[in-house]
């Protein structure tokens, strides 16, 4: 598969959210769930342990449950924020370092 950016692969597993809107009418936002199931739990289960084991992802689960977000709401944002890392990292060939994304942010 050729993406050229990290939204492609979030649509590939079905992580992303299609706008459903009419007129002035919007609906809710829910996951597409295109993609192939057995691939959607990878970076679920990526992101739990992400967040059971990096601080930095804890404190970011911490703050989205603070926020009044649902555990598994909370746990489909990390999991997009660890398919944007994997893609940056097979697109530019060089290893994760968390210190690099804390930079960044």
């Amino acid at each position: 598969m050729d993406c050229q950016d990290a939204k492609q692969w979030i649509a590939f597993v079905g992580f992303d959210i299609p706008v459903r809107q009419s007129g002035r009418w919007k609906g809710h936002g829910k996951l597409s769930k295109r993609g192939n199931p057995y691939l959607r739990k990878r970076p679920f289960n990526a992101a739990w342990g992400a967040v059971r084991n990096d601080e930095d992802f804890h404190r970011y689960y911490v703050r989205l449950r603070e926020e009044g977000r649902s555990y598994r709401e909370t746990m489909v944002i990390i999991s997009r924020t660890v398919l944007r890392i994997l893609f940056a990292v097979q697109k530019t060939g060089t290893p994760y370092a968390a210190e690099d994304c804390r930079a960044a942010a």
